[in-house]
C-alpha cells in the first residue's frame, strides 16, 4: 500500500514539474503579512470544475527557487495547512508564522485535468513578508561644499521588506533624489541627491526619510546633516545708494560683507586712491568736492574679489548772481546774464517781470530789444531745484532768485479788466487781469476789490485768479494801479457765475421688485444755474406728465445767486394703475435727465426688474395647418427669471426628436417664445396641445393651443370706437381665429341712424380701421366680419358710436356784461342741446395773456358770476363756452361790455361817474329848471300888467 502511494506521488510530482516548465506567467494578487503572523491564500473556483479526474496543487517560488507547497489536501511544509473542499469550490493555503526566507515570494493555485494535463483553473499570489527598514545613513556625515561646484549626498537603508522609499528634504521642502533599489533585505536601498551649492545653502539642513509598508507613515525613520558652503564675498554699500547728503553735513559710508570664510578688512577707493581699510568711512562735513564714486573691495580667496560702488552727491540750493540795476533809454536793447550754481542743477530757470504775469523768458539770458515804457520794471531770474537727502521722505524745494531793475519812469495809464463781460463756470478756474497802458515806473501796485469794499484788497498783483469758481464769486470787481508818480484809473467788470447741472441724488443702478409690491417711487435731485429741466424716460421714451401709469412730482428750491435745486420723484402710482401696485409691465430701464444748457445733459439710470411667475402673452388658442404641412405652435410667456417650457399632447410629454422640434426664443422684455414644430402633419396630430412654463418665483403657467385644419375665419369680437371726431371714427376689434390664413381681411358695414343710409367699407388687414366722410353729432351703427380664401365669418355684434360736435357748431354767449363796482359778470346763452360750462377769463390793460378766473356749469339761459378781485381792477373780461364732457372743446369767446349802475358802456371807455356825483348833478339840474320856470312866469305876469 505504501509503495502504491509513493508511486502515485512520484507521478504527480512529475506532472507538476512539466506544468511548471510549460505554464505561462499568471496575473497575481498581492498579499502582505507581518513576519511571524498568519496569512490565508484563498483559491476559489466553480465547484462544477471538481467533477472528473482533476489534479490540485500549490506551487511556491522564493529566493531559493520553485517547489511544491501542497498537493491535493497534503501540505508539503510544516507551517502550511490546506483547506481542501473541491465540492465547495475551495482550495485555500494557510501560512502560519510567516518567514521571510521561506514565504516571501510567489504562490500559484492550479487545477489540471488528469491525463491531458490541460489547465482548468489558475490563481497566483505575491506574498510580501513585511519587515521594517533599517535606520537611514547619510554620506558624508559632515558635508562641506564650495559655491559653484556640484556636490552629492547619499542616503541608504537595508534590512527592510519590501524595499523602502527614500525622500529627501531641504528645510522641510521635498527634493527629488535618484533611488537605487536593493531588491532584498540583504542589500541596501539608496537615494542620491545632487546639489549645486549656493550661499543660501550654507547652514541648511538636509534630511532623508525612510519607510515601507511594514511601518505606518508617521513611524518614518529619518537622518539629517547640516551642509556647510564656502562662498565668495557679497558686498553691500550704504546706508543708501546713491547717498545724497546736504552741504556741511556728516557723511558715513558703510560697507557690509557676507562671506565664508569671512574677510577681516576691506579697501575704500576713490579715483584709484586708497581712502581706508575700515568697514565704515566717515566724512565729517561734506563739500561739493566730495561728490563722486566710492568703491568698497573685499576678497576671501574663494573665487573672485567682490566690490560695491557708492555714489555720493552733496546737495545745496541755487546760488544766483545778477547785477542789481540797469538803466536804459527808450529804444535801447538789454541783455542780462543770470549765473546759477546748484546741486542738483535747477530744474526751472525763468526770467519774470514783476506785475506782468504774461512776461516770461526761459534760459539764463534776459534779452529785451528796443525798450519803451512798457519794458520798465523789476526782472527776476528765478532758479529752483529740489533737495531730498538720503533716508528722508521730505523733499525740500530750494528757490533762489536775484532781480535787476530796469528803470523807465512813468505812471500807470488807462486800465482795462479783461475779459470785458466775464462769465465763469463753477468748479473751473478763472482769471481777471488788470491791464494798465502804459504800466508805470516805479512798478505800481494793483488794488483789487469786490463790490463797494474798496479798502479790502483781494489781490495786489496784475492778475486776480480764482482757482475754483464758486457761486459766491459772482459780483462786480474793481482794479486800480498806482505808483509814486500817480494812479491809473479804476477798471471794473461784473463777473457772472453759472453752475453746470450736477446730479446730487442719483438713481440706484438696479432695483429688483416683486409683482404686487406697493408704494414704489424713485427720486433724483440736481443742482444748477440756470434752472435744470428734468425729463423722465422709460426705455428711451419720455414719460409724459399726463401718463396714467405714473405720477411725476417735481419741486424746486432757489438758493443764493439764483441757483436752483430741482428734485423730481417718479411714482408708480398713476390713476390708471390698479391698486397702485408694481406689475410686470413696469419692467424696463428708467432714467432721469437734467439739462440747463451748460454742457451735455446728464442723466442717472436705473434698471427695474420685476420678479413674477410666467404669464401667457399670446392671444390665440388655435392654429391651423393642412395635412402634410409643417405645423408651428408658438407659446409666448412673460416671466422673470427665465422660464422653462414643456409641451404635452394627449397626456404625453413631447421631446425634441423625430417629427417634433422644440426651441425657446428670448424676444426681450422678459418675453420668451416656446416653439413646437410638427413635421409632415397627419390626421392623428390634430387636437389640443398644452404648453407649460415655470420658473422659481411661483406656480406653473399652462396654455392650451389647438391644432386644427384650415377653415373660414372666426367672428371678430369686442368692437369699439376709438379716436372719435366730428367727421371720422376709428374702429378697433379683437380678431378671431384667422382659420390658418395670414391674408385675412375685414369688411365693415355701417348705418347712419338719422338717415338710414347703409355703406360697406373694406379695411383689408388694417386694425384699427378709420371710416371717414361722416356727419357731425350723428349716431352710426357698425358691424364687421372677416374673410379668407375659405369663406366669411359671421358678423360681429352691432355697436353704436356718435360723432363729436364740429367746432364751428359750438355755441357762443349772446350777451356778456361786467359791472366794475360790484365785480359781477352777466351773460346769456341761447337754448342748446349741448351740456356746457362757462370759463370766465380776465386780464389787465398792460397784459397780452388772458387768465382763467372761474369755471361753472351753464344751468340757465341767463347766468351771473361774482369775481373775487383782490388787486387792481380788471380791464377786460370775456366768456368762453365749452363742452361739459370735454372742456378742451370750446366755442368763440364773447367779450363782456362794461356795466355801471345798470347802464351798459361802449367797450374801451372809461368808467361812468359815481352814483353820489350823479345825484348832486341831478339836484342842481332840477334847481336850475325850477329857476327858469319862475323867471318865465314872472315875465309873463309883467307883459299882462303892461297890456292891462
Amino acid at each position: 500500500m505504501k509503495n502504491l502511494l509513493d508511486e502515485q506521488l512520484c507521478i504527480w510530482t512529475s506532472l507538476i514539474l512539466i506544468v511548471l516548465v510549460s505554464a505561462s506567467t499568471l496575473p497575481k494578487k498581492n498579499k502582505d503579512v507581518v513576519e511571524g503572523e498568519m496569512v490565508r491564500l484563498q483559491c476559489r473556483f466553480n465547484p462544477a470544475l471538481s467533477s472528473g479526474n482533476i489534479l490540485y496543487y500549490w506551487i511556491r517560488t522564493n529566493k531559493d527557487g520553485k517547489d511544491n507547497a501542497a498537493i491535493s489536501g497534503v501540505a508539503l511544509d510544516p507551517h502550511y495547512q490546506v483547506e481542501f473542499a473541491p465540492n465547495e469550490g475551495r482550495y485555500d493555503l494557510l501560512i502560519s508564522h510567516a518567514k521571510y526566507d521561506a514565504d516571501n515570494g510567489h504562490f500559484e493555485c492550479k487545477l489540471k485535468e488528469g491525463g491531458s494535463g490541460a489547465d482548468i483553473y489558475n490563481m497566483a499570489f505575491t506574498v510580501t513578508v513585511l519587515i521594517p527598514p533599517g535606520p537611514p545613513n547619510i554620506i558624508p556625515t559632515n558635508p562641506t561644499a564650495k559655491e559653484g561646484e556640484p556636490f552629492i549626498l547619499t542616503c541608504s537603508s537595508e534590512g527592510g521588506s519590501p524595499d523602502p522609499l527614500i525622500q529627501w528634504y531641504r528645510e522641510g521642502t521635498p527634493l527629488q533624489g535618484q533611488l537605487q533599489k536593493g531588491g532584498s533585505r540583504d542589500k541596501p536601498t539608496s537615494s542620491v541627491l545632487k546639489i549645486s551649492p549656493k550661499m543660501e545653502d550654507d547652514g541648511a539642513t538636509y534630511r532623508c526619510a525612510v519607510w515601507n509598508r511594514a511601518i505606518r507613515e508617521e513611524q518614518k525613520l529619518e537622518a539629517s546633516v547640516t551642509l556647510k558652503v564656502h562662498f565668495f564675498p557679497r558686498v553691500t554699500v550704504g546706508p543708501y545708494n546713491p547717498l545724497n547728503i546736504l552741504l556741511d553735513k556728516e557723511a558715513i559710508l558703510t560697507c557690509s560683507v557676507v562671506a565664508n570664510p569671512s574677510v577681516h578688512s576691506v579697501r575704500w577707493v576713490k579715483d584709484n586712491q586708497l581712502l581706508s581699510n575700515a568697514y565704515n568711512y566717515t566724512i565729517s562735513a561734506v563739500t561739493p568736492g566730495d561728490s563722486g564714486t566710492y568703491t568698497c573691495i573685499a576678497d576671501n580667496g574663494v573665487g573672485k574679489a567682490s566690490q560695491g560702488n557708492l555714489e555720493l552727491s552733496v546737495l545745496y540750493g541755487p546760488r544766483v548772481m545778477l547785477e542789481k540795476h540797469k538803466e536804459v533809454s527808450v529804444g535801447d536793447s538789454v541783455s542780462i546774464k543770470c549765473n546759477v550754481d546748484s546741486s542738483p542743477p535747477p530744474h526751472s530757470l525763468l526770467w519774470l517781470k514783476e506785475g506782468d504775469p504774461l512776461f516770461q523768458q526761459s534760459g539764463d539770458t534776459l534779452q529785451l530789444n528796443e525798450v519803451d515804457a512798457e519794458h520798465s520794471g523789476n526782472y527776476v531770474c528765478q532758479a529752483i531745484n529740489i533737495l531730498k537727502p538720503a533716508g528722508s521722505v521730505i523733499e525740500k524745494e530750494m528757490t533762489s532768485n536775484a532781480s535787476v531793475t530796469i528803470l523807465i519812469q512813468h505812471k500807470p495809464g488807462n486800465v482795462e479788466i479783461v475779459p470785458q463781460n466775464p462769465v465763469a463756470v463753477a468748479g473751473k478756474s478763472f482769471i481777471l487781469t488788470c491791464l494798465a497802458q502804459p504800466s508805470g515806473w516805479p512798478l505800481p501796485e494793483y488794488h483789487w476789490w469786490k463790490e463797494d469794499k474798496k479798502g479790502t484788497d483781494l489781490e495786489r498783483k496784475v492778475n486776480y485768479t480764482i482757482k475754483s469758481v464758486h457761486l459766491s464769486h459772482e459780483g462786480r470787481y474793481h482794479c486800480q494801479p498806482q505808483n509814486v508818480l500817480g494812479q491809473g484809473n479804476i477798471g471794473s467788470v461784473y463777473l457772472t457765475v453759472q453752475v453746470p447741472t450736477s446730479i446730487i441724488m442719483p438713481l440706484r443702478p438696479q432695483v429688483i421688485k416683486q409683482d404686487g409690491d406697493a408704494t414704489f417711487s424713485v427720486t433724483c435731485k440736481a443742482r444748477g444755474k440756470p434752472k435744470p429741466q428734468v425729463q423722465w424716460q422709460k426705455n428711451g421714451q419720455e414719460i409724459m406728465r399726463e401718463n396714467s401709469l405714473f405720477y411725476i412730482e417735481t419741486t424746486e428750491q432757489i438758493e443764493d445767486k439764483n441757483a436752483y435745486i430741482v428734485k423730481s420723484t417718479l411714482k408708480f402710482q398713476g390713476t390708471g394703475k390698479q391698486q397702485k401696485m408694481i406689475s410686470p409691465e413696469d419692467r424696463g430701464r428708467y432714467s432721469c435727465e437734467f439739462e440747463n444748457g451748460l454742457g451735455e445733459p446728464i442723466k442717472s439710470e436705473m434698471l427695474l426688474k420685476i420678479e413674477h411667475s410666467p404669464v401667457v402673452r399670446h392671444t390665440y388658442s388655435v392654429v391651423a395647418f393642412d395635412m402634410g404641412e409643417t405645423a408651428v405652435l408658438q407659446c409666448k410667456m412673460q416671466a422673470y427669471p427665465e422660464p422653462t417650457f414643456e409641451w404635452y399632447f394627449k397626456g404625453r410629454k413631447l421631446e425634441n426628436y423625430g417629427t417634433y422640434k422644440t426651441n425657446v426664443t428670448d424676444i426681450g422684455e422678459d418675453i420668451y417664445i416656446g416653439t413646437l414644430s410638427i413635421l409632415d402633419v397627419k390626421d392623428t396630430d390634430y387636437g389640443d396641445y398644452s404648453c407649460q412654463a415655470r420658473n422659481r418665483v411661483g406656480d406653473d403657467e399652462k396654455a392650451f393651443i389647438k391644432l386644427a385644419k384650415k377653415s373660414p375665419p372666426d367672428t371678430p369680437v369686442n368692437v369699439s370706437g376709438i379716436d372719435v371726431n366730428s367727421d371720422r371714427i376709428s374702429l378697433r376689434w379683437v380678431e378671431g381665429f384667422n382659420g390658418g390664413f395670414s391674408n385675412t381681411e375685414f369688411l365693415i358695414t355701417y348705418v347712419n341712424l338719422k338717415t338710414g343710409n347703409t355703406k360697406n367699407v373694406s379695411c383689408h388687414d388694417q386694425n384699427p380701421c378709420q371710416i371717414t366722410g361722416l356727419q357731425s353729432k350723428t349716431d352710426y351703427k357698425f358691424k364687421l366680419r372677416a374673410v379668407n380664401p375659405r369663406g366669411y365669418s359671421p358678423y360681429s355684434d352691432d355697436i353704436v358710436v356718435s360723432t363729436k360736435v364740429n367746432m364751428k357748431d359750438m355755441p357762443r354767449a349772446t350777451v356778456a356784461q361786467y359791472d366794475r363796482e360790484s365785480h359781477h359778470v352777466f351773460f346769456r346763452v341761447d337754448p342748446t342741446v349741448f351740456n356746457l360750462v362757462a370759463k370766465v377769463e380776465a386780464k389787465q390793460s398792460w397784459e397780452n395773456e388772458w387768465h382763467l378766473q372761474k369755471t361753472i356749469p351753464v344751468e340757465h339761459e341767463e347766468m351771473e358770476i361774482y369775481l373775487d378781485q383782490s388787486g387792481e381792477e380788471f380791464y377786460d373780461v370775456r366768456i368762453v363756452l365749452c363742452l361739459l364732457s370735454n372742456e378742451s372743446w370750446c366755442g368763440d369767446e364773447k367779450l363782456a361790455e362794461p356795466y355801471v349802475d345798470g347802464v351798459p358802456q361802449v367797450l374801451g371807455t372809461k368808467p361812468l361817474l359815481s352814483t353820489a356825483v350823479m345825484v348832486v348833478i341831478a339836484a342842481v339840474a332840477a334847481g336850475v329848471f325850477l329857476l327858469l320856470v319862475v323867471i318865465v312866469i314872472c315875465c309873463c305876469w309883467k307883459k299882462r300888467g303892461k297890456k292891462s
